[in-house]
């Protein structure tokens, strides 16, 4: 197998790892284009629409802090349908709220840069907690810095319309 092979697995599994924890959770966690960002015409109608995500977040999924969200508060569901606060991080004081930035350059567009030999993931991934606007996401084409982390319940997602449960796998369709 070959290296963007390699790639896609690391990626593909991250997304269906985060779908599972959500299925188990009952908590959704996605990345989406902020609400009062221009979504262009190049995204996918279920992106434009709001029916579908950027990106799945899990468990081990890290935060512009850089920590996965296991290691952050618990969240708070509210009593009555509504906006869900982002956790805050239990190891560091600097973390406001969970805010996922991609763990691979391919969530980016950048599948080639594991294949140069100089390539460090951990810097790649410094450089995008520091400078997300210089990076696209391959959802919606957007800047990161234009998406925020939704945090939802599976009767918020249902509500709008958005896939639960097994629905909610990648490539389900």
């Amino acid at each position: 197998r070959g290296l963007l092979d390699q790639s896609f697995d690391s990626a593909f599994s991250a997304e269906t790892s985060a779908a599972n924890w959500s299925i188990a959770s009952q908590l959704y966690v996605s990345l989406q284009p902020s609400p009062y960002a221009a979504i262009p015409a190049s995204a996918c109608d279920d992106i434009r629409s709001g029916q579908s995500q950027c990106c799945r977040v899990g468990e081990d999924s890290l935060c512009a802090c850089g920590h996965p969200l296991s290691t952050h508060e618990s969240c708070k569901i509210p009593k009555r349908p509504g906006y869900i606060k982002p956790p805050k991080c239990s190891s560091c004081k600097r973390c406001t709220g969970f805010t996922y930035l991609p763990m691979y350059p391919e969530e980016c567009g950048q599948w080639w840069l594991r294949r140069r030999r100089d390539f460090n993931i951990v810097d790649w991934r410094r450089r995008v907690r520091t400078n997300p606007e210089e990076y696209a996401c391959i959802g919606c084409n957007l800047k990161l810095s234009d998406h925020e982390t939704l945090f939802e319940t599976k009767e918020m997602r249902a509500h709008r319309g958005a896939p639960v449960d097994d629905s909610y796998m990648p490539l389900h369709d």
